[in-house]
């Protein structure tokens, strides 16, 4: 039975989305720190030079970043796609074993064996060779037999029996089974119900104290307008906050749940808010005439 390729690193390319970003981050910098003019005339209402001493080199830092990171990738992408076109690479035949998905929150890789040899990636992982997940419509699956050509563990090329090739509507199938799978457990391994019930606390106290916290933006006296928008938005917060957490309170296991993480999460949330509030309350005495 013919093998059919299903990914190929020469044919796949290089992942240009990061260092779109990075230049896009890189100019938005540029706009902040050297053309504040500019960014008055772009933002209104004064809110331009709140900005500028907000965020500073913010933009220009994180974009070095992201443009650092995906050189290496683009040179590894290089070097590997070398190794392919010289046939400098392993070839490994058999069916897929021990598969285990991307856990729920994503910080790991998925993973499997062919004939005691480990591959594991992921599609967050700025890495080149093959990485598509099953939660994102990878073809990969328990049993599935296949063909991996690799080079220190990197996928370079995959191809898959050609009796066994998922069809489009399985994949979407198999990837909506497995998102679904992964948001569930996610619901019900991180401390999720703690983050959201101190934020409901939190955006609770926004709207029963909302001039204390809109002086973050802007400075008093408000008009109407800016009372509404300031209202509406703390209140928009904690609707969305409370939606939230009557999802997370219908959909997950309560029986299943890490109580204590959540109570350390809850806590850890409430100590910073009170150290926060505490400094604006003290800002806004100093503030009064004696």
């Amino acid at each position: 039975m013919d093998y059919i390729i299903v990914y190929d690193l020469a044919q796949a390319g290089i992942d240009w989305s990061i260092p779109a970003i990075g230049c896009v981050l890189f100019a938005v910098g540029l706009l902040i720190i050297w053309l504040p003019a500019a960014l008055r005339r772009l933002i209104p209402f004064g809110l331009a030079d709140r900005i500028q001493r907000g965020f500073g080199f913010f933009p220009l830092l994180a974009s070095f970043i992201a443009i650092g990171v995906s050189l290496q990738s683009i040179d590894e992408y290089f070097a590997l796609k070398k190794l392919e076109e010289r046939g400098q690479f392993k070839t490994i035949e058999g069916t897929v074993q021990n598969f285990r998905p991307m856990p729920a929150a994503g910080h790991s890789l998925e993973s499997f064996d062919v004939r005691g040899i480990r591959f594991g990636y992921s599609d967050f992982v700025l890495k080149p060779g093959f990485k598509n997940t099953a939660a994102y419509g990878g073809p990969i699956r328990e049993g599935l037999p296949v063909r991996i050509a690799y080079s220190d563990g990197t996928i370079l090329r995959l191809a898959i029996r050609g009796d066994s090739v998922p069809s489009p509507s399985e994949l979407s199938a198999y990837a909506d089974r497995q998102r679904s799978q992964l948001e569930k457990s996610r619901k019900e391994s991180a401390p999720l119900l703690g983050f959201l019930a101190a934020a409901a606390i939190v955006t609770l106290r926004l709207n029963f104290n909302w001039q204390r916290y809109a002086q973050i933006w802007r400075k008093p006296p408000y008009t109407k307008a800016w009372e509404h928008l300031f209202r509406g938005c703390f209140l928009v917060s904690f609707l969305g906050v409370v939606v939230q957490l009557g999802d997370v309170l219908l959909s997950s296991d309560l029986a299943r749940r890490n109580y204590l993480e959540d109570a350390l999460v809850f806590g850890v949330m409430i100590c910073f808010f009170a150290i926060f509030d505490g400094v604006l309350w003290w800002k806004s005495r100093r503030a009064k005439p004696t």
